[in-house]
């Protein structure tokens, strides 16, 4: 766990140097709704080193908002693991008998893996302002050192598009691949022989 919090101190003082190259132009226009909104909260994250500011918006449309803001590849990584938490009880429903898990056993592990889907959604609660305020750097960058060539109007209104947030866009990503992900983790379970499972075993 040290690691990966060195680890995140380091790329966050990286892109504490990497921020001073970009304006609030820049990041309004990648931003779009909300802007003046998102500007105080990546300053006080990069002044004042404050990797945990909450995103309530986040936490309670999530994976909507994720898509929303065009955070993909955070909002499939989330995905993934929550699905892996209810695999898990799938799993160990199916398997409890030749692993000689009794019910008790088999309620503790029901209770763990709920907590970690709890924990995964907290984390993206804390964490989702400081993962879209890298997102942003990034992708800003990206561009502006893609098109060096073209007039800065030009690369501003690449950088709006790039960013630019759509409900429709939210939801068609989350459900494509919402469906993506059951598919995969319904073809493991057919490989591993395991059926149709009641209801409350999939959402208890």
């Amino acid at each position: 766990m040290t690691n990966i919090v060195k680890l995140w101190i380091r790329n966050f003082s990286n892109s504490r140097r990497t921020l001073k190259r970009l304006t609030a132009q820049e990041l309004l226009k990648f931003i779009g709704k909300n802007g003046y909104y998102y500007l105080p909260v990546f300053k006080d994250i990069r002044k004042n080193n404050k990797l945990l500011k909450l995103n309530f918006a986040a936490f309670l449309m999530f994976p909507v908002h994720c898509f929303y803001r065009k955070m993909n590849l955070f909002g499939v990584v989330m995905m993934i693991l929550l699905f892996l938490t209810t695999e898990a009880k799938i799993l160990l429903s199916h398997f409890a008998e030749q692993l000689g898990i009794n019910d008790d056993m088999l309620m503790t592990a029901y209770i763990i893996s709920t907590a970690l889907s709890l924990a995964i959604d907290i984390f993206v609660l804390m964490f989702f302002n400081y993962f879209y305020f890298k997102s942003c750097i990034k992708r800003i960058n990206m561009i502006k050192q893609h098109y060096s060539n073209e007039s800065y109007d030009r690369v501003l209104a690449r950088i709006e598009a790039a960013g630019r947030p759509g409900i429709f866009y939210a939801v068609a990503f989350s459900l494509c691949a919402a469906i993506a992900i059951i598919f995969v983790f319904q073809l493991i379970n057919h490989m591993l022989g395991i059926g149709n499972l009641p209801l409350n075993t999939l959402i208890g």
